[in-house]
């Protein structure tokens, strides 16, 4: 019974949206943020419609505004009429469906007078909204606001129905696939599967894109559906606006698609994806996208199905790994007795020969930084591929590990002090209690510059240990530092490695020296601990200044700060869009 609960549970937690549940939760949260989005807008129509009848109501509206008035009423009438020919539509939605009907009808039969005699309806003024003042008969503007009214009535009464009732009437997976299929031009399709599987896919052509031209397969995080990932990501309207084809897809078990969901079985149906592809739709250049579990799927077809790019986007390199560095090595082990077939991504990225990129969020909250793809893959290189390049001994990392906790428990970097203070003790406005006060905040400063790969070098004085600092290191040796004016070339990370080592070695041996000659006994033990540090730094440097490895294995490194499901920043994203450029998909 134990074992049962145990791999329920775990099932649960790594495919949660092949369970009706989950899909439930996730069309109620539509549901109540598109009713709240629409109750808004059609409230301010209605004292936009009280603006037609009475000089003294003044909406402000401007222009823009005013046309999304006809853009909501034009996208729910469209949406329920494709979903009527479908023979999707509920009653309740048919209720709603003939209420935005009629309330059409009354704004295209209702006629307005502008001051000068221009006649116009009402559905025509807010098309195409006129800077003159109209007014119309109040009794007939009284009769659209009773429209509209009643349509705010209809949406506001199963806005919160909640998970158990449902019933919705906007957020359904229905609902969001019809709305997904209208905005872009896109094509629905069904492929097979293994083991009988159907599975619900979707073609979206790139801006200006022809059929046969570059295509992206974005494989989805483990709780997502493409039905909703218009509202969820900017990746449609990324590849879409680059004039990239995109093809999404639900997992078996997901939404409409069949099958039991297993990890083995969705890497075979990826296969079969790309195969219909490259049969039916004649394309050769064929990259993947996988985000978080979509990143172990993008990572083995990248691999065997010999793709042309793969971005495998904040992932891990083994569902055991999230399992022992997010909870503890008892998850790991529970995982290991009662979860799902368990997958390795890093021997896959390892392999792959085209362009790869991985990206990794270091404070992601979901996939700890040490189970991150990234962190495997740098592991795999300098322990098993390239085990005599590292030039870092094990008694070097102990020492520099001791002498961090030494310094940890006095400084406590991160949380003591907040970014202004810090200014404040640079410019001699804050009075600091102690000689090794002064110290360690100078060296925070100092070493708060070094990162590798994005992590920077002072978070690691919280929770330090061995191994954090050894795959640190790895990282570092294997992509570098984030540069300080970001560029493409892969080396320059390592010159902005080594400037940023060089500069905080020499600074470092500036504080030692301002200090080494204090008579107080606590700063001479700090001191001991600062030459610790600083000889480390020195053999990293030095270290940094002569490595270069091979990128056909590593792939390049995307660092993100956005967390695991956030969007990218501006500069992401522009750094991304130079890598899909560099391997000829825009």
């Amino acid at each position: 019974m134990i074992y049962l609960l145990a791999r329920f549970l775990t099932n649960l937690l790594v495919f949660p949206g092949s369970y009706k549940l989950w899909l439930r939760i996730t069309e109620s949260n539509f549901s109540t943020e598109l009713s709240a989005q629409s109750i808004t807008k059609l409230t301010n129509l209605k004292i936009y419609l009280q603006s037609l009848k009475d000089p003294s109501y003044e909406h402000n509206f401007p222009e823009t505004t005013i046309r999304l008035f006809s853009k909501l009423i034009i996208t729910l009438i469209n949406n329920y009429s494709e979903l009527e020919a479908q023979n999707l539509i509920t009653n309740e939605q048919k209720i709603l469906f003939t209420s935005l009907q009629i309330l059409k009808t009354k704004f295209i039969n209702t006629e307005v007078t502008s001051e000068d005699g221009m006649k116009i309806n009402i559905w025509q003024l807010i098309e195409n909204p006129e800077s003159e003042i109209f007014r119309g008969r109040v009794e007939e503007i009284d009769k659209c606001i009773f429209a509209c009214e009643q349509v705010i009535r209809i949406i506001g009464e199963r806005s919160n129905r909640g998970v158990i009732r449902g019933g919705f009437l906007l957020g359904t997976d229905n609902y969001m696939r019809v709305d997904l299929l209208r905005r872009f031009k896109c094509e629905q399709f069904w492929i097979d599967g293994m083991n009988g599987a159907k599975l619900d896919c979707v073609w979206i052509s790139g801006f200006g894109a022809v059929e046969n031209g570059p295509v992206i397969v974005f494989c989805n995080p483990n709780a997502a559906y493409y039905e909703f990932s218009f509202f969820q990501t900017d990746w449609i309207e990324l590849y879409v606006s680059a004039g990239v084809n995109l093809v999404m897809w639900n997992y078996r078990g997901y939404g409409r698609s069949t099958g039991k969901s297993e990890l083995k079985y969705m890497k075979l149906d990826g296969e079969n994806l790309i195969d219909y592809i490259r049969t039916h739709k004649k394309c050769k250049i064929i990259g993947v996208h996988g985000e978080s579990l979509g990143g172990a799927i993008a990572t083995y077809l990248g691999y065997v199905a010999k793709l042309d790019f793969v971005f495998a986007d904040r992932t891990f390199t083994s569902l055991s790994h999230v399992a022992k560095f997010n909870f503890g090595g008892l998850a790991e082990f529970a995982f290991k007795v009662a979860g799902p077939e368990d997958s390795n991504s890093v021997k896959d990225f390892t392999q792959i020969s085209c362009p790869k990129l991985v990206s990794c969020d270091c404070n992601d909250i979901m996939i700890n930084n040490l189970g991150s793809l990234k962190a495997g893959v740098a592991y795999e290189y300098y322990q098993q591929l390239k085990k005599d390049e590292f030039r870092i001994s094990s008694k070097d990392i102990e020492n520099v590990t001791k002498a961090i906790k030494q310094i940890q428990k006095r400084a406590n970097y991160k949380t003591t002090l907040m970014k202004k203070e810090k200014r404040k003790v640079r410019r001699g406005y804050l009075d600091l209690s102690s000689p090794v006060e002064n110290m360690l905040k100078n060296l925070g400063d100092i070493i708060e510059i070094i990162d590798a790969g994005g992590e920077r070098f002072i978070d690691l004085f919280e929770n330090a240990t061995e191994y954090r600092i050894t795959i640190w290191l790895y990282v570092l040796g294997v992509w570098g530092s984030t540069p300080e004016l970001y560029s493409s070339d892969h080396y320059n990370n390592f010159q902005s490695a080594y400037e940023k080592l060089n500069k905080a070695t020499v600074e470092v041996n500036l504080l030692i020296e301002d200090f080494k000659t204090s008579d107080n006994l606590e700063v001479k033990k700090f001191i001991e601990s600062l030459k610790v540090v600083l000889d480390f730094l020195e053999k990293i440097r030095d270290w940094v200044a002569i490595i270069n490895p091979n990128e056909g294995i590593t792939g390049k490194l995307l660092p993100l700060t956005c967390g695991h499901n956030g969007t990218l920043s501006s500069l992401e994203r522009y750094l991304y869009e130079q890598f899909l450029q560099a391997a000829g998909f825009i």
